[in-house]
């Protein structure tokens, strides 16, 4: 019998718990938790902390760029010095040109070979009226060695 009574007491305090919100249950549906003021309070409060934080940023981001202008300022000039300094070593160097895979060729020797192809070429193709094809041939060959981009041979 004792053992009944505290089940007895659970089981009618879930009843009247149930009967209480089974009663405002309506009222509870119809209740706007956005109405209260202690929400309307803290979405004020979050609204304002975070404007003043972007406001923060804001100025510190301009503040940090403010501050980086005289250090970009120093690395452009630097740039263009570097520019300036192999312009100059470009232009000390401009009439040693070097071909890949090859020694480097003055100017005037490039121009020596392509006089030198154009003449092989005009002697290759007397050579072809001539009809002596293979030594037009090999004319042509030496041509090409001279100026690989002789359109001619």
């Amino acid at each position: 019998m004792f053992n009944i009574l505290p089940f007895i007491l659970i089981v009618l305090s879930l009843v009247i718990i149930i009967f209480v919100i089974v009663r405002k249950y309506p009222q509870l549906l119809l209740l706007d938790v956005d109405t209260l003021p202690e929400i309307k309070m803290a979405r004020n409060k979050n609204r304002l902390i975070m404007h003043k934080s972007e406001q923060r940023e804001k100025q510190y981001y301009a503040n940090f760029k403010n501050k980086l202008v005289p250090f970009i300022k120093l690395l452009k000039n630097i740039q263009l010095a570097f520019r300036v300094l192999v312009g100059k070593i470009e232009r000390k160097v401009g009439e040693n040109e070097k071909i890949p895979n090859g020694p480097s060729i003055t100017k005037q020797e490039k121009k020596e070979k392509i006089i030198m192809s154009k003449d092989l070429v005009k002697d290759a193709q007397t050579d072809l009226l001539q009809e002596d094809y293979p030594t037009a041939e090999k004319k042509f060959l030496a041509s090409l060695n001279y100026d690989s981009k002789n359109k001619e041979a």
